[in-house]
Parts: structure tokens; C-alpha cells; sequence
């Protein structure tokens, strides 16, 4: 079975972008809004979430916290342009695996969805 990621960004380009490099090694689902990420949980039920922090109605961090409420194993990796140090330690205490900054380089998006993923691997086994 090929592992999942939910790319969930407000930006189409970004989502196409990710979900094009992604797809040649996983499963990817897109979402263009916090609550198209909380909705495609259950049936989606990723391994992986590429968040992006600035979206309209609900931040990163709320989606984040309700990923985690759901399903603490699910690892996320938040995508922002903000380089607050605040919302970096509310997304840490929360349990986010990585930050990436936009602009991103796409082969790090790769290489840091593939560390997430062997980090919950022993998770998963349990």
C-alpha cells in the first residue's frame, strides 16, 4: 500500500506543484482549506500533511490541533512564510514534525515528507 499525504494549501499553484512531485512516490490528496483538511481525515486518513500556516477562516495551527486531537501519529509538516517565533513554539508544542519556509525548494519538500515518514513508521508497527 503506498503511504499518503495531504498537501492543504489556499494557493492552487502550490497544491498542483506538491501534489505533481509527490505523486511519483505516494498517494497525495489536496485540500485548499482547513476544513477540507479535517474532512479528508477520515477518509483519506493520511500519513503525512503539508499545512500551510496563512489560510483563510482557520490557521495552521487550528487544523494542526484538530489533526492531533484525531490522530496523534499523523505527522505534519507546516508550510508558512511567517517566521514568528510564536507560532513556531505553539506548532512544536503541538507536535509538528517540520517547518518549511516559502519559498520552498520542491526536492526538500520531498526529502523532509520522506524523513516524516520513517519517523512515524515505528509508530504505525505498533
Amino acid at each position: 500500500m503506498r503511504r499518503r499525504v495531504l498537501v492543504v494549501d489556499d494557493e492552487e499553484p502550490v497544491r498542483y506543484v506538491l501534489q505533481d512531485a509527490l505523486g511519483e512516490l505516494y498517494e497525495v490528496a489536496i485540500g485548499d482549506s482547513g476544513a477540507a483538511a479535517l474532512a479528508r481525515l477520515d477518509d483519506f486518513r493520511p500519513d503525512v500533511v503539508l499545512l500551510d500556516y496563512n489560510m483563510p477562516r482557520m490557521t495552521g495551527l487550528e487544523v494542526l490541533r484538530a489533526i492531533k486531537a484525531r490522530d496523534p501519529s499523523i505527522e505534519v509538516i507546516m508550510v508558512t512564510g511567517t517566521s514568528d517565533a510564536q507560532i513556531a513554539a505553539t506548532a512544536v508544542e503541538l507536535g509538528v514534525f517540520a517547518f518549511l519556509p516559502k519559498p520552498f525548494v520542491v526536492s526538500r519538500v520531498v526529502e523532509l515528507v520522506g524523513a516524516a515518514l520513517a519517523h512515524r513508521a515505528p509508530k504505525a508497527a505498533c
